[in-house]
């Protein structure tokens, strides 16, 4: 069933143990699709010095990419991190049968030829001693009576026969298995390219000799879906490079990870430079890098291991989102508690907020924003028109400092570089600077008259009705670069979370465009309302054409507009002409729209919308679009 309406508003309840996934389901729907999908892995290091080959740190990593209604190809990811628990024998979480997460899930192979069973349960890995396996009916299943053998590390209990019916399962959580998710970062770059460069590093460290004929080499590849690129690697028998190993003396298995010389002697000393790439499966998953350890609790640590699995261009620093402003969830909220997620998503861009079930305690749960995409411009647009907005508690926040480096990526894109929480982000301007601050605007009073908060303002006396503006962004260099795509700043004044307000208004001569002689197409702020006040001018300096409701065609993406007329596509907002306006004609548009906007106020410490020298007014709410009336 689809969670999203034909406007793009949704409003669901997702589970905080698989938030990702199920975001990703949601980004999906959006018209987001999924680019790819991996976790960073790194083992804990003990008192010793030496890895841990049973506890490891996890960086989870969704990646995500979208054609927008201007043709613009955005791209954008998250990240959550855990692991690095120590927890006593016997005191591990517990799954329990009677929450949603006690299902298990029928995975028996189609076309298996004996009579066996095999499901799977939701959160993995788990401890195998504490599995208890009960009948839909409640009835504990027996294993002397009914044998089953039980992969902790994978999840799964295959029984020797066939079952039929549900089966719910009770188990403990080992450490490795995800934790509660309490906090995001999102961000976005230029472009993903699924390898791992390895440099210089020498062989008896990454490879391991194979007791075979000849001198082989097997590479210790990283777990996952990876193998050896084509032509990426040499070989020394000296670290600083000085005697390459002729290519023609030996040969290579990409596939095996493997490399054999031909004269069947081994080298003395053996150094590499090669590079690992990924494949994706069928879920888009790129499977787990190991990494060098981390920190899951540290964000540029966290973010460091993200980065560091493959090669980012030019990555943003990371926005980060959090849910509660304490570093642990309570005991009053569980892994099958839920986070409630509402806005409105398209191709071009999301709007919307995070709030983790307040009733354990409402003081401890955010109000969480984030805003992800397309910019409504009209002439120049920002070179790669993608912004990036979040809120975060304090700690969660990745600040910038000279020469700042993530991993191995330098974020360091001048004095000015945002990371979307203290300032809002655009990923390139008008002139192409990366990553820089821009500022909010809006129509307002001066925040100085109202320094205790307690004016009225909304509603108005005048009209008895709620003032809201655009939300515009600008530059000090570049002034008004856009607003923000159906958004409203609404003052937080007599309206209360969740309110929804109705918004009938006519957009009056809204210039949509220049024309160049090749551009047919030019966007509108909102969905209009096709009827007798709409109209189209087309105004040069030797005159004006004016197209009217009569000159008006039912969209159709099969048979675009004649000469003279003209269509809109609802969905993209796009107005489209039957011609191309000479170089010069500006595209003027008068339009009705009738459209119900949600309200909702972040109170997440590091946000633009709450930051004095970031807002004209602060804190400012928001109201995004629910549904074209």
């Amino acid at each position: 069933m689809a969670k999203i309406n034909k406007d793009g508003f949704f409003d669901v309840d997702l589970p905080v143990q698989l938030l990702p996934q199920h975001l990703e389901e949601l980004f999906n729907e959006g018209g987001w699709s999924t680019l790819g999908k991996y976790r960073s892995i790194a083992p804990l290091i003990n008192s010793k010095g030496e890895k841990d080959p049973y506890r490891k740190t996890f960086a989870e990593t969704y990646l995500f990419e979208s054609k927008g209604s201007d043709d613009q190809h955005r791209y954008f990811g998250f990240t959550t991190g855990y692991g690095g628990k120590v927890t006593p024998f016997g005191e591990e979480p517990v799954i329990s049968k009677d929450t949603f997460l006690g299902e298990l899930r029928d995975v028996t192979p189609n076309g298996a030829q004996v009579p066996k069973s095999v499901f799977e349960v939701v959160v993995k890995p788990f401890v195998p001693s504490s599995l208890l396996v009960y009948r839909e009916n409640g009835d504990l299943v027996n294993p002397k009576e009914t044998p089953f053998v039980v992969d902790g590390e994978k999840g799964t209990i295959t029984f020797n026969s066939s079952q039929e019916g549900k089966l719910r399962a009770t188990y403990a959580l080992t450490d490795n298995a995800p934790d509660l998710v309490k906090r995001l970062w999102f961000f976005t770059f230029e472009a993903f390219i699924p390898t791992k460069l390895i440099l210089r590093s020498e062989l008896p460290d990454q490879a391991e000799l194979i007791d075979e004929p000849g001198a082989v080499f097997r590479f210790k590849i990283r777990p996952g879906n990876q193998r050896i690129k084509e032509n990426s690697y040499q070989f020394f028998e000296t670290v600083d490079g000085t005697v390459p190993i002729d290519p023609a003396d030996y040969t290579v298995n990409h596939d095996e990870g493997t490399v054999t010389f031909k004269d069947g002697t081994e080298p003395l000393t053996l150094f590499a430079d090669y590079e690992i790439e990924a494949v994706k499966d069928e879920s888009g998953s790129f499977g787990d890098i190991e990494v060098t350890p981390f920190d899951p609790k540290k964000p540029t640590e966290l973010m460091g291991a993200a980065y560091n699995a493959f090669r980012y261009i030019y990555p943003s620093i990371p926005t980060a989102v959090s849910f509660i402003p304490q570093q642990e969830l309570g005991l009053g909220w569980g892994r099958d508690s839920q986070v409630y997620f509402w806005g409105n998503i398209t191709k071009d861009r999301l709007v919307a907020y995070f709030r983790l079930d307040p009733a354990p305690d409402p003081d401890s749960t955010y109000f969480a924003p984030i805003y992800i995409g397309r910019l409504s411009t009209i002439g120049k647009t920002p070179r790669m028109n993608n912004v990036l907005i979040g809120g975060s508690r304090s700690e969660d926040e990745i600040t910038y400092s000279d020469n700042l480096k993530i991993g191995r990526n330098v974020v360091d894109y001048g004095v000015n570089t945002s990371n979307g929480n203290s300032s809002v982000l655009i990923q390139r301007s008008v002139g192409g600077a990366m990553y820089q601050k821009h500022y909010l605007a809006f129509i307002t009073h001066d925040a100085n008259v109202d320094p205790s908060h307690e004016s009225r303002f909304n509603p108005s006396v005048y009209t008895g009705k709620y003032h809201i503006s655009p939300m515009y962004l600008v530059h000090p260099a570049d002034g008004f670069v856009g607003r923000l795509d159906e958004v409203y700043a609404i003052h937080p004044k007599n309206i209360a979370q969740l309110d929804e307000l109705e918004v009938k208004e006519t957009s009056e001569s809204e210039h949509v465009g220049t024309g160049d002689g090749v551009r047919k197409e030019f966007h509108l702020f909102h969905k209009p309302v096709i009827d007798e006040d709409t109209e189209v001018r087309l105004v040069s300096d030797t005159g004006c054409t004016t197209l009217t409701k009569a000159e008006f065609v039912e969209f159709n993406p099969d048979e675009p507009p004649t000469e003279g007329k003209f269509t809109v596509d609802g969905a993209n907002k796009k107005l489209i002409l039957g011609g191309s306006p000479i170089e010069g004609v500006e595209v003027i548009v008068t339009y009705n729209y009738s459209q119900t906007y949600r309200y909702t106020l972040a109170d997440t410490p590091r946000t633009p919308f709450r930051l004095v020298n970031m807002s004209p007014y602060a804190p400012i709410g928001l109201g995004f679009l629910k549904e074209n009336l």
